[in-house]
């Protein structure tokens, strides 16, 4: 499960244990991504002058005013799903290489400054 508390804890390993310095993060859920920007506040390191963020799924769309991409996670789930399912079956449809599914990019407050 991507959680909250996931993304903090991820910054916290990022900059606490591993002492890495990254000018991005892309999370796996915008749950995630709140957590990211929590931690990231917290440590007065700004979003995105600092740090760009991103999330996917539009979910706490309410809670994060940070991240900026989007990306319909159920129409993706659905499909990956379709995919597995037929993988090695030879009754299902044809399973290409390469699937894709059409996503919309949402732009929030944050992505201000990456556009400029």
């Amino acid at each position: 499960m991507f959680i909250k508390q996931h993304g903090i804890d991820a910054v916290r390993l990022w900059l606490d244990e591993r002492r890495v310095r990254f000018d991005a993060v892309v999370a796996a859920n915008d749950g995630m991504a709140s957590g990211v920007l929590e931690e990231l506040q917290r440590r007065n390191i700004r979003v995105p002058e600092d740090v760009a963020l991103f999330g996917f799924d539009d979910r706490n769309s309410r809670d994060i005013s940070g991240p900026a991409y989007h990306r319909q996670a159920a129409r993706s789930g659905a499909r990956a799903k379709s995919v597995r399912d037929n993988l090695g079956s030879n009754e299902g449809p044809e399973v290409h290489r390469v699937t894709t599914v059409k996503s919309q990019l949402v732009l929030r407050r944050s992505a201000d400054a990456l556009l400029q």
